[in-house]
């Protein structure tokens, strides 16, 4: 397990490693607070503490997505969860063909049935855009929310913005007037805070994973990472490869979380995974973490300290 402590000081994380990190302060929510910003949505924008889980690649049906989706309602329970951040893939393999298909059970609602109505604010992935990308838009349900192909999280504090975005749009069309139009909207959301900046994507800048090895990660990083430098991003969550893995990058962390329901392992594992093609590297460049286990983040966030569970 890792536990990794932020400070946000003027866009510049310092950061540190502990293994008895202080308590989170708890959430203070005023009794005069704002009406909801959505009707689906409580207003969170007054709170002093906010709690999130972080998972991606969540989609494949089986046992493995039962046990994460028991394990994290545990840990929500515990921690408090104010939401979750899904990184895409939620439905395998092809994601779906209407708002009726039956991939919405298998995939999410069953497996993730112990998070109760946890708003879930999911993106898409690049098995998603195999199937009808406008029915995940319009599927309902008391957890499930994707308001657009990319939006900005409703109903935080100012201090910190949160901004789910397409990344396979932007992998496969990096030229088209959609793509410019969601990298100028992203940039304008995660420049607009002087405190956190968090960018939630499927597509990784960085991987020690497979997807990580040749050029596939090129076209996105060299999209994102002038926009992260220019915003102060401290952090950039993703999916992908199906592995847990905190990376040193250019003046940021990238946190990858894509084993909400299937994992390949590290290349030093025994198993089906052991080919070096298919699983991660241990001991990659400003590499902080790396774990080929089952599982998700957990982000704890106030105006000047975020503390990142693994």
């Amino acid at each position: 397990m890792l536990v990794l402590l932020l400070s946000c000081t003027g866009k510049i994380p310092t950061e540190a490693l502990a293994e008895e990190p202080a308590e989170p302060s708890p959430v203070e929510v005023p009794a005069d607070a704002p009406a909801a910003v959505e009707a689906d949505f409580a207003d969170l924008s007054q709170q002093a503490t906010i709690t999130f889980a972080v998972l991606g690649d969540s989609g494949v049906v089986g046992e493995d997505a039962v046990a994460v989706g028991e394990h994290l309602a545990a840990t929500c329970r515990r921690l408090g969860c104010d939401f979750a951040l899904f990184l895409g893939d939620n439905v395998y393999p092809a994601g779906v063909k209407s708002v009726d298909d039956e991939g919405f059970q298998t995939s999410f609602e069953r497996p993730f049935a112990p998070i109760g109505e946890l708003r879930s604010w999911m993106v898409l992935g690049n098995h998603d855009h195999l199937g009808d990308v406008q029915a995940q838009l319009d599927y309902e349900s008391p957890r499930w929310r994707m308001p657009a192909r990319h939006y900005q999280v409703p109903g935080l504090p100012a201090w910190l913005v949160l901004y789910g975005w397409d990344s396979q749009e932007a992998h496969k069309r990096p030229d088209s007037p959609e793509t410019a139009q969601m990298l100028a909207d992203m940039k304008a959301s995660l420049c607009s805070t002087s405190g956190w900046a968090f960018p939630f994507g499927h597509h990784p800048n960085h991987s020690s994973g497979p997807h990580g090895r040749g050029d596939e990660l090129d076209g996105v990083r060299a999209l994102t990472e002038p926009i992260w430098a220019e915003c102060g991003v401290q952090a950039s969550f993703s999916g992908h490869d199906h592995h847990l893995e905190v990376l040193k990058s250019e003046g940021y962390l990238s946190l990858i979380s894509g084993a909400g329901s299937s994992n390949r392992g590290v290349c030093d594992n025994e198993g089906p995974y052991k080919r070096a093609d298919s699983c991660a590297s241990r001991g990659g460049l400003n590499q902080k973490f790396l774990s080929g286990e089952l599982g998700y983040m957990v982000v704890t966030a106030t105006e000047t300290s975020a503390r990142l569970d693994v």
